[in-house]
């Protein structure tokens, strides 16, 4: 015996919206009847009719046929028990097909907001907004097994109504941009400090180290995937400490370079050099209380990565040694700079203009003189928009070659920071023909 389909719930059919659907279908269904009796002698629209009927009689004519079944996709839907109680309302997600593949590999999604911040769904390395709509659509799934009772029903994909959904989320596309100002409050809220003339500061013993935060601590409050949360730390002075994320000062940072460059002079370093030097070596001759984080960040920052040995990365040296003395002196003038920095280096590294870029920039004084404009991109805003007009209020007009340097960090993408430069910034050429940029678009114009 063939099993009668179940009928939706009474109340179900109750519903406004339901009785609406109900009462529409029958107006068009009774369109439909009048244009048959009107057209009933036009040949072509008969052929069409027939066609349709002999579709929609598939299911009694061809019923023990499973070869016509299984071509034509029938499926037997039924409502589950329980469905239109008011009890299961569910959200449908559209997903892109890369991050559905992720999904089904095994990648976990997270949907995060902060305390003002609309939701948003965080992947491993990404984060996509949120858009709602409202969904008149069904859930329908198959069940795990299917009765066996009738073999010629066997066939039939067979299909439960589960609940309806009430609302439609869709992706954006990934967020390219996020103000990473809460994260950077939060941090330095208990930064280490170094002062002169006394030992650095035994984190162990710090009375603030329980207060820091953990990256799970802030994925918890921020609407940011972990990969994220892990780049931005990585580019700023931030280590790692017994789980918690640490904000060290300018201070402390100036004093390991200190101690990095005096151990590269000395003579009885003979494992640490320029050319040659290892983290086990660095270890040994740094004080305890400096974490080995700290030592790694020094190694990241300082020179070119390598799996035991080290070799000093002159760039990243000087650029990181600029950066955590300028702003402690009161030199000002590229001319005093450049007669006094090899003092500051280690033998066997130089001193070049260029690597005064991402710290400070040089602008040609009332005395016809270079200064010096101390512009640290690790102070600049995060937010893209906000980050050009800081640095046009530093300086009016930029080298084209000088721009992304500065951008660089904050776009992930070289191609989307290219697009951004193009869209957001006016472009020229000096006396000379070199490009230059000379301000922000003014997007009403």
């Amino acid at each position: 015996m063939k099993q009668a389909p179940s009928k939706p719930p009474e109340n179900f059919l109750k519903a406004p919206g339901i009785r609406l659907d109900l009462e529409q279908a029958k107006k068009r269904r009774e369109t439909r009847l009048a244009e048959f009796e009107l057209r009933k002698n036009d040949p072509a629209f008969m052929e069409n009719i027939f066609e349709m009927y002999k579709r929609e009689m598939l299911t009694r004519k061809e019923f023990g046929d499973t070869s016509a079944l299984k071509k034509h996709g029938l499926t037997n839907l039924r409502f589950a028990d329980g469905f239109g109680d008011g009890e299961a309302r569910l959200r449908a997600i559209a997903v892109p097909k890369d991050v559905m593949k992720s999904f089904q590999q095994g990648e976990k999604f997270y949907f995060r907001s902060g305390a003002k911040d609309p939701l948003v769904m965080c992947t491993a390395n990404s984060t996509f907004t949120i858009q709602r709509n409202a969904s008149d659509a069904l859930f329908a799934v198959a069940p795990l097994s299917i009765s066996r009772e009738d073999e010629r029903a066997k066939d039939f994909k067979e299909c439960e109504i589960r609940a309806p959904v009430d609302s439609r989320l869709h992706l954006a596309i990934p967020r390219g941009n996020f103000d990473w100002a809460a994260v950077r409050r939060l941090l330095r809220e208990y930064e280490l400090h170094h002062v002169d003339d006394e030992e650095l500061t035994d984190i162990s013993d710090d009375l603030n180290h329980q207060k820091r935060y953990s990256i799970r601590q802030l994925l918890r409050q921020l609407p940011i995937s972990e990969g994220e949360l892990r780049a931005f730390c990585k580019r700023l002075p931030i280590i790692h400490v017994d789980g918690k994320l640490v904000w060290m000062t300018p201070q402390y940072c100036a004093h390991l370079l200190d101690v990095l460059v005096d151990l590269f002079d000395e003579d009885t370093a003979s494992e640490i050099n320029v050319s040659h030097c290892t983290f086990d070596a660095l270890r040994a001759s740094f004080p305890a209380e400096v974490p080995d984080s700290g030592i790694q960040w020094l190694i990241d920052h300082t020179m070119d990565s390598g799996q035991d040995v080290f070799t000093v990365n002159e760039a990243k040296l000087v650029n990181n040694r600029l950066r955590y003395i300028l702003p402690f002196t009161p030199i000002r003038m590229y001319d005093d700079l450049a007669r006094i920095v090899d003092r500051i280096l280690p033998a066997g590294v130089f001193f070049k203009k260029e690597y005064l870029i991402g710290v400070a920039l040089t602008a040609l004084h009332a005395s016809g003189e270079e200064q010096l404009i101390l512009l640290d991109k690790d102070e600049l805003p995060d937010e893209h928009m906000a980050r050009v007009k800081a640095m046009f209020d530093a300086r009016s007009v930029w080298p084209a070659d000088e721009v992304p340097v500065y951008l660089e960090d904050v776009f992930p993408d070289r191609q989307k920071m290219e697009e951004f430069i193009f869209d957001s910034l006016e472009r020229g050429e000096d006396d000379k023909g070199r490009p230059i940029y000379g301000g922000v678009i003014d997007p009403d114009i």
